[in-house]
């Protein structure tokens, strides 16, 4: 028996199977094969476009880009995914669902640097793009 799904990050469709794409009705199709040369024939349907969430991260100061972790967390399967950046960031999120944003400077005086923090829920092929700047020596920022 086998699980088979489609994925084609470039063009807005992820990983159904990861924890952090997968909606409530997620059901792999199953494929099983008999006899000594089986012919499976499947019919995949690609479901509904992610959402495309840009950033760009930068010392509000200065306006140079800063090195920071970007934390997203699924707020229906509590799943997420995390990464370090230099200033850009790039991400599909799960259509129709809110997603939990936060940034964070990683440099070495990272307690000294306010956070930033809000919800997102974007529709399928929705593109949306944050400017977010970080102060030195203050208190979190959040945007709703």
């Amino acid at each position: 028996m086998f699980e088979v799904y489609a994925r084609k990050e470039r063009d807005g469709y992820p990983d159904p199977n990861s924890a952090f794409y997968r909606s409530s009705d997620f059901s792999p199709e199953t494929v099983q094969l008999f006899g000594e040369r089986p012919e499976p024939k499947v019919t995949l349907k690609l479901g509904d476009k992610a959402g495309l969430l840009t950033g760009k991260i930068t010392d509000a100061d200065t306006g140079r880009p800063l090195e920071a972790g970007v934390v997203l967390v699924n707020l229906q399967t509590d799943a997420g995914r995390n990464q370090v950046v230099n200033g850009k960031f790039r991400e599909l999120l799960p259509a129709n669902t809110v997603v939990d944003v936060l940034v964070e400077c990683v440099c070495q005086d990272h307690e000294n640097w306010s956070r930033f923090e809000t919800k997102v829920d974007l529709q399928p092929g929705e593109e949306k793009n944050l400017d977010i700047r970080l102060y030195y020596n203050a208190s979190p920022i959040s945007a709703r």
